[in-house]
């Protein structure tokens, strides 16, 4: 999908908002025009050079904050005071690494567009300062040379999969049978490491191998509840970008910040990472365009390439932003009924003739 198409489905809810912004006049203003401002910003992102992109992308996000505050904020407060984020420059001398080394921290939780979003959303948050190197990393899609990135983990590629000899291909739209499995698409880390980088992978044992196709064999592994029961996938990761089906592999995403309690939404992981970005080029602009040079810079294009990633990102992040708390609602019911009918069989099940 397209993000002529994204931005179409965004569309298409202007005339009927989501959640409160159905019932009440004053938040549906809100949510047509902050959405009207967002495209029209995001159309002005995509006709600028990367010397001024970070500028309006930026606040093509912001006014789409306030489109979901109108629609899923509860609070009688619903209007963002702030952008809710406080930036850390970096001195460091060189103006490629200035760029990655900016952070930023949450600032005014209940008064800014991020926390806002975030309670809204019922995605979880950061803690102390995310760099742009960060929140650049945890972004699918993103180029991530090790030399500004450093040792940071990736986005990390998991494959859905069937241990040898199972036939339960799952319940429902996104739903996974116990036997149902992952393997990771390239070797992973010790399960303590890989938890403590990735932290919707609690719960990781490894169980069982399949053969692969060069002829060996490589492990496979169960992501389970507390009580022994699958995880879902949609608790684990999102699906890889631009897939049509709600069955492909997914994507799980490293955390942000100073405590492996994330990530944060895609949608405000790049909220965040454009506020750096945009905060630099606005008020250093010499060395944002300077760190832009392919004549001075090394990092100039993989800078050209992220930014064209998160324009062609924004719409869809956004789009998923507006459902609100939805997502994990939907999640949440998955698993009641996985429960209720794995109750339900062990119920109906025969008596072993053995007793």
């Amino acid at each position: 999908m397209g993000t002529k198409d994204d931005w179409r489905r965004v569309r298409q809810q202007r005339s009927k908002p989501p959640g409160l912004a159905d019932r009440d006049e004053e938040r549906r203003r809100v949510f047509q025009a902050a959405l009207t401002q967002a495209e029209e910003l995001w159309d002005a992102a995509a006709t600028a050079g990367p010397a001024s992109r970070p500028l309006p992308l930026f606040y093509c996000l912001s006014q789409a904050c306030r489109a979901v505050c109108a629609a899923w904020t509860a609070e009688e407060q619903w209007r963002p005071r702030s952008h809710g984020l406080k930036r850390r420059e970096s001195n460091d001398p060189s103006p490629e690494m200035r760029v990655f080394d900016y952070a930023a921290q949450v600032n005014h939780p209940d008064q800014g567009a991020y926390g806002m979003v975030a309670a809204a959303t019922e995605s979880v948050t950061f803690t102390g300062h995310a760099s742009a190197a960060e929140l650049w990393a945890s972004l699918p899609g993103f180029p991530t040379p090790r030399e500004y990135i450093g040792d940071r983990p990736r986005c990390l590629l998991v494959e859905l999969a069937r241990a040898p000899g199972s036939t339960n291909v799952g319940y429902g739209l996104f739903g996974l049978g116990s036997r149902t499995h992952i393997a990771f698409q390239f070797t992973a880390p010790p399960l303590e490491e890989l938890v403590a980088n990735y932290p919707t992978l609690r719960g990781i044992v490894e169980d069982g191998t399949r053969r692969s196709i060069l002829g060996f064999d490589e492990p496979l592994f169960r992501i389970e509840h507390e009580d022994g029961t699958a995880r879902d996938p949609i608790e684990v990761g999102t699906l890889v970008p631009g897939a049509e089906s709600s069955f492909g592999n997914r994507v799980v995403r490293p955390k942000v910040g100073e405590e492996a309690v994330g990530p944060p939404s895609e949608f405000l992981t790049l909220y965040t990472l454009l506020f750096c970005l945009s905060e630099l080029a606005r008020y250093h602009p010499d060395t944002w365009v300077l760190a832009l040079d392919p004549d001075e810079s090394r990092a100039a294009v993989t800078l050209e390439r992220g930014l064209d990633v998160a324009l062609e990102r924004a719409p869809a992040v956004i789009s998923d932003a507006l459902q609100g708390p939805l997502p994990r609602l939907l999640a949440a019911e998955i698993r009641r009924m996985s429960e209720e009918a794995a109750a339900a069989s062990e119920v109906a099940a025969p008596d072993d003739p053995a007793e």
